[in-house]
């Protein structure tokens, strides 16, 4: 099997380095205590200090990353949702907020009542309980609901009364249309008996669960992207998840991962709308390895934040285990769906999978990854399983980030290379690197890689490392198949009934 040639990396470029490809569906040094990074990219608001559009921060607390992003902002609540995770390395990069309007939501108390109770409201996920006295009256919980919302600092959204006494307007601290994934649910259980709720916003989605509305405009983040070329970034968690953003999102990732630049990276962004407009977005608009869609129809948290945590998950995982088991694993800052008729059964389970999203299903109390996958799901219009879960994008990437890091780790103390020599000629010299100098340290770590449980077939006779000199280049080159280790996750069992 001869060696690959490599794209990008002319025989004119005389650049110092390790450059290696990815290819997907075909001196020991280990990486896993390398910094992983999973970079949230939602908008700031006015009262945080970075530049928008301009600044790249990491942060290691919700309090400080509040004042980079802005308390409420929607940078901030992916931070939140990531730092749900232990471990993570958090960095943020807003875009610059779209000049369009924020989405809003009312909420108009009404009713007589003579005993005291909560009122529970939810907005991302988070619940918000409104203590309204036994004399009070639909003013009076105006009021409280204004000061509870008020209460919560890291909320995505301010409240103020406004058009009557007896009206809350709850207000996007983000604009654009972002904003009108955020969904308001409440539950009258520890109401005061008498009390009614009213909420206008955008078209019911149960009768106690409705999406704010109004929203308009989106930020762009190509000025991001230019940012965040000149960094390390892992795994990218889009807030954004329209597709012009997400278009120039998967161009980023496919762009970096070429050999002269070598930023191995993926996005993921999330969807909490529904099977079909989730499914466009990953077969259709993405349909690549290296983005992935969280979808988890009609969730209170909203997507930026699902996709953060989701992310967090990943870029805390890899560097132990490239090839982890995420089926089954909990989102543990993604909120359980309301309804129980929003959580998907085995059909519509089967359908995301297919259409290159990664379904959420609920349990136990808990958000769940159903199976990882990227949006990877088609050929042209023929179905495509090469690649299939997030470790079949992680663990090639690994293994070019080992292979590089043995290469470098070796060239100190072999700063020449050359052919190997034929039998009966004189024998390469000490500090002379060699195919088979070189190969047998890149097999010997692949075998250890096998023990992980990351690779299959790295034996001599089957997907061997194939090293290389390069007479025109004259310096080494090899190709390295990646066989992942297939993961347990399906059984099939047929149970006989035996008479007696």
């Amino acid at each position: 099997m001869p060696v690959d040639a490599i794209p990008q990396w002319s025989t004119a470029d005389k650049v110092t380095g390790f450059y290696g490809q990815s290819k997907f569906g075909a001196g020991k040094s280990s990486l896993s205590d390398w910094p992983i990074y999973v970079c949230c990219t939602g908008t700031k608001t006015s009262d945080g200090s970075l530049t928008a559009d301009s600044d790249i921060q990491q942060v290691f607390s919700v309090d400080e990353a509040a004042a980079y992003v802005g308390a409420r902002s929607m940078s901030l609540q992916q931070v939140k949702a990531a730092l749900e995770v232990p471990g993570v390395n958090v960095l943020v990069c807003p875009p610059l907020e779209t000049t369009g309007a924020a989405a809003t939501i009312s909420i108009l108390f009404g009713g007589s009542w003579t005993s005291a109770g909560t009122p529970v409201f939810a907005v991302n996920g988070e619940r918000v309980a409104v203590t309204v006295g036994s004399s009070d009256d639909p003013t009076d919980a105006a009021l409280a609901a204004v000061a509870a919302f008020g209460a919560e600092q890291y909320l995505p959204v301010t409240s103020a009364t406004a058009g009557t006494a007896e009206t809350v307007l709850l207000t996007c601290a983000s604009k654009g249309t972002q904003g009108n994934q955020l969904l308001l649910g409440w539950d009258l259980t520890d109401a005061p008996p008498g009390m009614t709720v009213t909420v206008t916003g955008g078209t019911p989605l149960h009768d106690k669960l409705v999406p704010f509305s109004g929203g308009a405009g989106t930020e762009n983040v190509a000025n991001i992207i230019g940012i965040i070329e000149n960094e390390q970034v892992d795994y990218i968690a889009s807030a954004q998840n329209d597709t012009t953003n997400m278009q120039l999102w998967r161009s980023h990732v496919q762009s970096e991962m070429q050999p002269v630049i070598g930023h191995l990276e993926s996005v993921m962004c999330a969807s909490n709308g529904t099977l079909a407009a989730a499914g466009s977005l990953a077969a259709t608009t993405l349909n690549d390895v290296q983005c992935v869609v969280i979808w988890s129809e009609n969730c209170e948290t909203h997507p930026a934040a699902i996709a953060a945590n989701a992310a967090a998950l990943r870029s805390a995982s890899v560097g132990a285990n490239p090839n982890t088991v995420y089926a089954g694993q909990r989102l543990t800052g993604v909120a359980t769906r309301r309804y129980k008729e929003d959580r998907p059964g085995h059909n519509t389970l089967m359908a995301a999978l297919n259409t290159g999203l990664t379904p959420l299903r609920d349990e136990d109390g808990y958000a769940v990854i159903e199976r990882d996958c990227v949006t990877k799901c088609l050929n042209g219009s023929t179905p495509y399983y090469k690649t299939y879960g997030w470790p079949e994008v992680d663990v090639p990437f690994r293994v070019r980030k080992e292979d590089g890091q043995i290469w470098t780790d070796r060239k100190e103390g072999n700063p020449y290379c050359g052919p190997d020599t034929g039998e009966g000629e004189k024998t390469a010299n000490t500090g002379v690197e060699t195919p088979s100098t070189l190969g047998a340290a890149l097999t010997t770590r692949h075998v250890e890689m096998e023990k992980l449980n990351w690779l299959v077939d790295g034996s001599a006779t089957t997907n061997p490392i194939i090293v290389e000199y390069d007479t025109t280049r004259k310096c080494l080159v090899w190709s390295h198949p990646v066989l992942v280790k297939k993961q347990n996750l399906q059984a099939g069992a047929t149970i006989k009934q035996v008479a007696g």
